[in-house]
């Protein structure tokens, strides 16, 4: 809070810290009067506060929605680490997972929800009865939203967490076909298929295409979509096929009625992994959750 000048601090109201946080966090007084548990006219009241406190409009109108002003983009960092600060001061050392009603945030992408989440949660409904997980998507500025504490921990493929220093590969899949017949392919006969491919940020290339380039070979992509669900229906509803993570598509060769074959041509493995912010890991609960997600990891590589 470096920003909030010392002669001030006796006139400021750090009951306001909260509010910041959340209007900081969601450029919003509706959305952070939910996150604070406050009604919207009451965050609109503290936001006016923090506006002449601060001597800055905090949240400015660009377009059609409402934006940061430059002062409040340079104070995300400082309000963050402050309340992190706080909370860890006031929890206690020790962590409960049976009596929590702690509330933790996840970003991970579609395939590790389904491949890893899905059955983790079940298991921390009997460890964690009153933990609440709330999963985000996984942004382009994940490295920020863990540094600024908008998410406890990152979880998607390691190639998507790049930028983050500090990741772990958690989880090893293969790729595999899947399709309405069983039976293998040779290489002719992959790329006589029409293909589904799995692409939430448009037609690019995908694991297999960069494959085939390096043979000098081609697949003809009949149709993207933006999920592993969509894929599947498709498949099931055609002679179309899909080359997905196994894990993944466990779960659709019982849903489906598919059958899945090995992929006719050399693929690279995909690592799965799990990134976090080291002051988060200071934390008992976070450093709890993340110790629950590398055991379930290694029981999904076992089984």
């Amino acid at each position: 809070m470096g920003h909030i000048q010392l002669m001030n601090m006796a006139a400021f109201d750090l009951n306001l810290l909260k509010v910041l946080d959340a209007v900081l966090a969601t450029c919003s007084v509706s959305a952070a009067s939910r996150l604070v548990g406050l009604s919207q006219p009451a965050t609109s009241a503290a936001l006016a506060s923090l506006r002449v406190g601060l001597g800055d409009p905090l949240l400015v109108r660009h377009g059609n929605r409402m934006v940061l002003s430059p002062r409040a983009e340079r104070l995300v960092p400082r309000v963050r680490s402050a309340m992190r600060e706080i909370e860890q001061v006031l929890a206690e050392e020790s962590f409960d997972p049976a009596t929590t009603k702690r509330a933790f945030r996840i970003a991970a992408t579609d395939d590790v929800i389904e491949a890893i989440l899905s059955t983790l949660f079940i298991s921390l409904r009997s460890s964690a009865p009153g933990a609440l997980i709330d999963v985000v998507a996984v942004s382009d500025r994940v490295e920020h939203d863990l540094a600024t504490g908008k998410v406890d921990l990152a979880i998607a493929a390691d190639w998507w967490l790049r930028r983050v220093r500090q990741r772990e590969t958690i989880l090893r899949d293969a790729y595999v076909g899947l399709r309405r017949r069983a039976g293998r392919l040779t290489l002719a006969a992959f790329l006589k298929q029409d293909h589904v491919l799995i692409a939430p940020h448009g037609r690019k290339p995908g694991v297999v295409d960069a494959a085939l380039s390096r043979l000098g070979r081609e697949r003809r992509v009949a149709i993207t979509v933006p999920d592993f669900a969509s894929a599947a229906r498709l498949v099931a509803a055609s002679e179309l096929i899909v080359t997905m993570p196994s894990l993944i598509a466990a779960h659709y060769t019982g849903a489906y009625r598919l059958h899945h074959f090995p992929p006719p041509l050399k693929l690279p493995s995909l690592a799965i992994a799990m990134a976090s912010d080291p002051r988060s890991m200071a934390d008992a609960g976070v450093a709890w959750l993340a110790e629950q997600i590398r055991n379930h990891a290694d029981q999904l590589r076992a089984g």
